[in-house]
C-alpha cells in the first residue's frame, strides 16, 4: 500500500472527519478539517487538461462508507484523494454489488401543445443519435402541427426504421430559464424502458444538495424522447461529481444534475442500444391477417404494477359498504410541490367575473356545489399548510345532452405551481382495467338482448382517504360579497389524472368481493 493509500484509509477511520457536517475550505493538499489530522503528499506532474472549450469542476471525494465495500487489495488512486478545493461532505452512493445495472442520462423537461400549455416528458440525452426522436403518444398529447419527412434512421447493424412524419416542438427546462425550438422525428417507440430494471438505492443517499434532473432515474420506465448531438453538449454545463470507481457520475445540464455511469446490484442482464428495427416482409403479412385481433391479456408495465399492487394494499370497505382508496402518488415528488392557493384564488375570481354575465349558469354552478357540501363530498376545512397540500381551481362545463348532470363542475388537477408541478404530475395514472373495447363490442352482438347502464355520479360514489384529502383542497364562495373559504373534496375527483383508474378498479373489486351473494353479476 502506497503512501497516498494509506492517508486515505486514515482518513476513512477519522473521527473527527466523520462527525463534521461543515463545509469549509482547505488547502489543496489537505482533505481533512482538523488542523492535526491527515495530509495529502503533493501530487507530481501536471493534472490531466478539460477538452478545449470546457472548464470541468470535478470533485472526487471519498467517503467514510466506501471503506465498507471495498474488496480486500483494492489500491485507492491519487485522482480520488486530491485535486478537492473542500471538504464537501458528498454522501456516497456505494452499495454492495453483485452484478451493476447503468444509468444512463435521462431528465424530466417541459413541451409545450399547441395551447400553450406545458407537459411533463421523460427525455434521453444521446450524443450518438444524429438526430432527435419523439414517441407517437406524446406527439398526439401535443397535437402540434407536423410536417412529411421520407428518412431512413439506421441503427446498429445497419437495421433501418422508416419515418414519415416530424414534429417542431418548444422544450424548456423545470429548473432553469433554458428554452429552445427543435424538430423531432416521430416513432412509434423510442427504446425499451431505462434503466432496464428497478434499482434499488434504499441503502444510498443521492446528494441532497443537488436537483436531480431525474427525480426517478433508479426507477425502469419509459422515455418519451430522444434529444440528439446538435443539441447535446449545448445541454451540458461544467460541474461534475465523481462518486468514486465504479459509482455513476452526476454531471450538471440546463436541466439539472443527470446520473449516469456504473449503478447498482441488478438481476437484470439486458442491455440497451437505442437501435431502430425493421420489419421484414413475413411481419407484414402476419399483420396484414391479424388486423383484427386483440390482446387477451395485456403485461402490465412496472408503474402499472405498481399501482395494482398499491390498490389492493390501501383500499378498504367502511360499514355501508362504500369504498375507500388512497391517491397512486409518486412519494418522491410530493415534496417538490410549490405553493398553489394563490393562482387557485384568481381563477376564482376570474371565474366570478364570468359568471356574473351568466344568471343562469351561475345559478346552477352554485347549486352544484351546495349539492357536493349537503352530501358531503366536500367539507369547510381550516388549511394546514405545514403538510404536503394543493388547491385545485374549477370551472363549469356544460352538457345539454347529458341524461344525468347537465352542468358539471370540473376540479383542474393538471393546473402547475410555483414550480410548475401539477397534482396530476405526481400521480400515477394507473392501467386500463375495463375489458377492451372490440370484446365489448363483440359480446355486445353475441347475445338477443342488450343493456346499457350509466352509473350516476359514478366518481362521487368512492371516498378517498383522510390522508390524501389534503390534496384535493379548493377555495369557494357562495356570492361575491363573501370571504373565500377553503374545502377539501372527499371523493374521487374528476379531473384527476388517477381517477378513471380508481373508479373503474372499484368496480371490478365490487365484483370479486360480491361474487359469493350475486354470481350472475360477477360473471362480467
Amino acid at each position: 500500500m502506497d503512501d497516498q493509500t494509506t492517508v486515505a484509509v486514515q482518513m476513512a477511520q477519522c473521527a473527527k472527519f466523520n462527525q463534521s457536517a461543515s463545509v469549509v475550505e482547505a488547502p489543496p493538499s489537505v482533505l481533512c478539517i482538523s488542523d492535526q489530522c491527515h495530509e495529502v503528499p503533493p501530487v507530481t506532474g501536471p493534472a490531466p487538461s478539460p477538452p478545449d472549450g470546457q472548464s470541468t469542476r470535478s470533485l472526487s471525494f471519498v467517503s467514510p462508507s466506501v471503506s465498507n465495500f471495498m474488496p480486500s487489495g483494492s489500491a485507492l488512486t491519487s485522482s480520488q484523494v486530491t485535486n478537492c478545493q473542500a471538504a464537501v461532505p458528498v454522501p456516497s452512493l456505494v452499495s454492495k454489488t453483485k452484478q451493476t445495472s447503468v444509468f444512463m442520462l435521462t431528465a424530466y423537461i417541459r413541451v409545450k401543445d399547441i395551447d400553450g400549455n406545458y407537459h411533463h416528458a421523460r427525455a434521453l440525452l444521446d450524443c450518438a443519435s444524429e438526430a432527435n426522436f419523439v414517441t407517437e403518444s406524446l406527439a398526439q398529447r401535443l397535437r402540434l402541427k407536423r410536417a412529411p419527412a421520407n428518412i431512413d434512421v439506421y441503427g446498429i447493424s445497419q437495421s433501418v426504421k422508416k419515418v414519415k412524419q416530424q414534429v417542431p416542438i418548444v422544450i424548456s427546462s423545470r429548473v432553469s430559464s433554458y428554452r429552445s425550438s427543435m424538430t423531432f422525428l416521430i416513432l412509434p417507440s423510442l427504446t425499451r424502458i431505462l434503466p432496464t430494471s428497478n434499482v434499488d438505492i434504499s441503502r444510498s443517499v443521492v446528494p441532497r444538495h443537488l436537483t436531480l434532473a431525474d427525480p426517478k432515474f433508479n426507477i425502469a420506465h419509459d422515455v418519451d424522447m430522444i434529444i440528439g448531438i446538435k443539441s447535446f453538449f449545448a445541454i451540458l454545463e461544467d460541474d461534475q461529481f465523481t462518486l468514486g470507481s465504479g459509482l455513476p457520475i452526476l454531471r450538471k445540464t440546463v436541466f439539472g444534475y443527470v446520473v449516469a455511469g456504473e449503478a447498482f446490484e441488478s438481476n437484470n442482464s439486458t442491455i440497451v442500444c437505442n437501435v431502430s428495427t425493421v420489419d421484414n416482409l413475413t411481419t407484414a403479412y402476419q399483420k396484414f391477417w391479424e388486423v383484427e385481433s386483440f390482446e387477451n391479456g395485456k403485461s402490465l408495465s412496472l408503474e402499472e404494477q405498481y399501482c395494482e399492487a398499491h390498490f389492493a394494499r390501501t383500499h378498504f370497505r367502511t360499514p355501508d359498504g362504500r369504498y375507500v382508496v388512497r391517491l397512486p402518488i409518486r412519494d418522491e415528488m410530493l415534496s417538490a410541490l410549490g405553493e398553489s392557493v394563490g393562482v387557485t384564488k384568481r381563477r376564482l375570481l376570474n371565474n366570478e367575473r364570468a359568471l356574473s354575465s351568466k344568471p343562469q349558469l351561475r345559478s346552477e354552478y352554485s347549486k352544484f356545489m351546495d349539492e357536493y357540501q349537503t352530501l358531503g363530498h366536500m367539507e369547510k376545512v381550516v388549511p394546514d399548510y405545514s403538510i404536503p397540500h394543493f388547491f385545485l381551481p374549477h370551472h363549469a362545463v356544460q352538457k345539454p345532452d347529458s341524461t344525468t348532470t347537465k352542468t358539471r363542475v370540473v376540479f383542474d388537477a393538471s393546473c402547475r405551481r410555483s414550480n410548475n408541478l401539477s397534482l396530476n404530475d405526481i400521480c400515477y395514472i394507473g392501467p386500463t382495467v375495463q375489458p377492451p373495447l372490440l370484446s365489448t363490442l363483440i359480446n355486445f352482438r353475441m347475445p338477443k338482448y342488450a343493456v346499457t347502464a350509466d352509473i350516476e355520479e359514478m366518481y362521487r360514489q368512492i371516498v378517498v382517504h383522510k390522508a390524501n384529502r389534503p390534496l384535493q383542497q379548493i377555495v369557494w364562495r357562495e356570492h361575491a360579497n363573501q370571504d373565500i373559504s377553503t374545502y377539501q373534496l372527499n371523493i374521487v375527483t374528476y379531473g384527476t389524472a388517477p381517477a378513471p383508474y380508481l373508479a373503474t378498479r372499484v368496480l371490478n373489486q365490487l365484483c370479486d368481493d360480491e361474487a359469493e351473494n350475486y354470481p350472475l353479476a360477477e360473471r362480467r
